[in-house]
């Protein structure tokens, strides 16, 4: 089983995957790609987070700003939602429901769905940024698997 390292190379390896496969019908901008890869970096450490590590302590940090900076622009709705989903880890036990493909392409759904009631206008760039945080987190329980 990789560490969050070998981890965060499968999702950047994932992430220049998808990208290419996307380049064909859509270019986005480097800042845009960069954020896509932050999202994939995410989702490759995302089914960890049910267990003490570093990939867990990196995902609670990024976590812990995007709260932040809900609470600053008084999305109550969004902050609700983050908020349940950092404390789910403490109910589950580790390789349980955050290892399932079916729970993280539900989370991502709902946060696509979510955006769309909230927001339409952005949300494009909400599916695609979900669609590497899917990819990475494959990456994630591809690796445990084969290694």
């Amino acid at each position: 089983m990789p560490g969050y390292k070998g981890h965060l190379v499968g999702g950047a390896v994932a992430f220049a995957c998808l990208i290419l496969l996307l380049k064909v019908s859509y270019k986005p901008s480097f800042v845009d790609a960069l954020h896509f890869f932050g999202c994939a970096l995410l989702g490759a450490l995302f089914p960890d987070i049910d267990i003490k590590s570093r990939g867990q302590a990196i995902f609670y940090r990024v976590l812990t700003l995007l709260l932040l900076l809900l609470l600053i622009k008084r999305e109550r709705t969004l902050y609700i939602c983050l908020s349940f989903v950092m404390i789910l880890p403490l109910l589950v036990r580790h390789r349980g429901l955050f290892h399932r493909m079916w729970f993280i392409i539900l989370l991502a759904a709902g946060s696509v769905g979510l955006c769309a009631y909230l927001d339409y206008s952005h949300m494009q760039y909400v599916f695609l940024c979900n669609l590497f945080f899917v990819t990475g987190a494959a990456s994630h329980l591809l690796l445990d698997r084969v290694m």
